[in-house]
């Protein structure tokens, strides 16, 4: 149990590790306020992980009001450290223009400075930027070969675009098959339950209908009531839906035995 008499941290590190347990809450004792104050003050000192971290809490609110200006403000201070998060961080919200210009070309080289270095939270997002056609930057291969990165890393959301793009036939050939094998992937480590209801009703995710969509699309969509006919065999009277909902399932979960 942490408690408030304990001798208090000094050094930055030692801040960190008291914000951290304060923030996931160990023992049950879960304190956003203490954690927020903790990483400002190691933040304050020069320490990258703290900036990153009190960016985090100033873009969530959590332990302090909700801030896109100040969660910019910490995640440029780190990426002029050369904090890879940070750069992440402050590309997604250059990209959306929160608390900062919006800037495409910004949010692409700081999405590419980190992904470099190996984030996959950055190669994802670079896909995202590339596959967007009304961005100006549409670039279906820098798109598949992002995404093909995040795979490779075991990034759920970016092995869900991948599959997308095979499901698609968007600069490659149409494959169903290969979209189902990187679906599956993803929900083996981040999924809700209607992923994992899929696969025990034994739906053929590999079959597509008529128009390109697969069973696991339409159960994603339709909840588990659609699950019965997706593992039936498609048809194609489903109509279309948001496409979104898949990487938003995909994110979310925790189900590595599926």
């Amino acid at each position: 149990m942490i408690s408030s008499g304990k001798r208090r941290p000094k050094s930055a590190s030692e801040m960190i590790r008291q914000a951290d347990l304060w923030r996931i809450g160990a023992d049950g004792d879960q304190n956003y306020v203490q954690a927020f104050q903790f990483y400002k003050k190691a933040a304050s000192r020069g320490n990258v992980r703290a900036m990153f971290l009190l960016g985090t809490m100033f873009e969530s609110g959590h332990g302090t009001k909700q801030s896109y200006r100040e969660a910019a403000k910490w995640y440029d201070r780190g990426c002029e450290e050369g904090d890879i998060d940070c750069a992440a961080a402050i590309a997604f919200l250059s990209e959306a223009g929160l608390g900062v210009k919006r800037s495409r070309s910004y949010a692409i080289e700081m999405n590419e400075r980190a992904a470099t270095a190996g984030n996959v939270r950055a190669e994802n997002n670079l896909g995202l930027i590339y596959l967007d056609p009304d961005g100006g930057d549409l670039n279906l291969h820098a798109a598949m070969t992002w995404f093909q990165k995040g795979n490779i890393s075991g990034f759920a959301p970016a092995q869900v675009n991948l599959g997308r793009m095979y499901q698609r036939g968007m600069n490659v050939n149409r494959s169903c098959g290969t979209a189902a094998v990187l679906f599956k992937r993803a929900a083996r480590q981040g999924n809700t339950d209607i992923f994992k209801a899929l696969l025990e009703a034994g739906a053929d995710i590999a079959a597509c209908d008529n128009n390109g969509k697969d069973a696991l699309y339409f159960a994603t969509q339709g909840g588990h009531s659609a699950i019965a006919a997706a593992a039936q065999g498609l048809t194609s009277t489903q109509s279309p839906v948001e496409e979104n909902v898949l990487l938003g399932a995909a994110e979310q979960g925790n189900m590595a035995d599926v």
